[in-house]
């Protein structure tokens, strides 16, 4: 997918990988930087990961196959006493739009 030129001058992994620091990964990454050290935006996620742990604790408080509610910032986790069969008919009943992952005990939201 490159010009015979750029082919030519290529070696294997030259193009990327999982920790690369190629300009592209370098740029997407100094826009993260840019974006979690503006002022208030790491204070905004912390005060919305209050309100979404809250909402979470204030609506599955009554169901006995909650354990805990925890995590930091937006990133969140719902601590089951079933198993990952039991949580994926669990997660149906909660219509959650950004589900990460379905561990053996434990529902991770983002």
């Amino acid at each position: 997918m490159v010009t015979q030129a750029i082919a030519e001058v290529m070696n294997v992994g030259d193009h990327g990988s999982t920790f690369a620091g190629n300009p592209l990964v370098c740029h997407a990454a100094e826009a993260v930087v840019d974006i979690i050290t503006e002022d208030g935006f790491l204070e905004d996620v912390t005060r919305k990961g209050e309100k979404l742990r809250a909402g979470l604790e204030k609506a599955l408080g009554s169901n006995p196959h909650v354990k805990q509610v925890r995590g930091m910032g937006l990133i969140v986790g719902v601590q089951l006493d079933v198993v990952r069969r039991s949580a994926v008919g669990f997660v149906c009943t909660l219509e959650v739009q950004h589900i990460c992952q379905i561990t053996l005990r434990a529902i991770h939201l983002i």
